[in-house]
């Protein structure tokens, strides 16, 4: 047998063998995420959708999904602390506290640099901490990105996802919303 022959077979063997592991891996059973478990973001699984993805508070510590809170309205914003008009967005989302009280607010910093302690103060300092913040991860950033668009991470646009109780969401247009328009667009869920 020739040199060339004997390349032409390892390269069918090795084609075969790759070709089997991938058929054995799709054969294998679906991972379920445990609800008590913390998943690091480097592990989460990719069929892990954005609203069942697990996130931390930054103020309590504990972990939260958007899923946790189906049959209740929820506002999710995106911001940094050095953003004016997130701030001002979120005053109007604060309003809605006392109007709406079954209202689920959540502040999800996709800065990448912030800190933590820097965020706590944040939050100390607005009297924002009786909502839900927590820092977004790069994977979750990615499956916002995935169902509304790049313009839920600029935060200049003051972006807000409303997401109905029955856990259906949409972006809401861009710029600041004032909380009449809020507790408007909550109302017709």
């Amino acid at each position: 047998m020739n040199k060339n022959m004997i390349y032409i077979i390892a390269a069918v063997v090795a084609a075969v063998v790759i070709i089997a592991g991938v058929k054995y891996s799709g054969n294998e059973s679906a991972y379920s995420p445990s609800e008590t478990v913390s998943v690091p973001d480097s592990i989460q699984p990719l069929a892990v959708t954005w609203k069942s993805y697990e996130l931390k508070d930054v103020v309590t510590g504990n972990s939260f999904k958007i899923s946790d809170y189906a049959g209740k309205p929820v506002v999710l914003t995106t911001f940094d602390t050095n953003c004016k008009l997130c701030l001002e967005q979120q005053n109007n989302m604060d309003s809605l506290k006392g109007k709406l009280p079954n209202t689920v607010l959540i502040s999800l910093d996709v800065s990448t640099t912030e800190k933590e302690v820097a965020l706590k103060d944040y939050l100390s300092r607005n009297s924002f901490i009786e909502w839900y913040t927590s820092f977004s991860t790069s994977s979750f950033t990615e499956k916002l990105v995935s169902e509304f668009g790049s313009e839920i991470t600029k935060v200049e646009f003051a972006p807000i996802i409303l997401i109905c109780p029955d856990q259906k969401a949409k972006l809401l247009v861009s710029g600041v919303k004032s909380s009449t328009k809020l507790q408007t667009e909550i109302e017709n869920c």
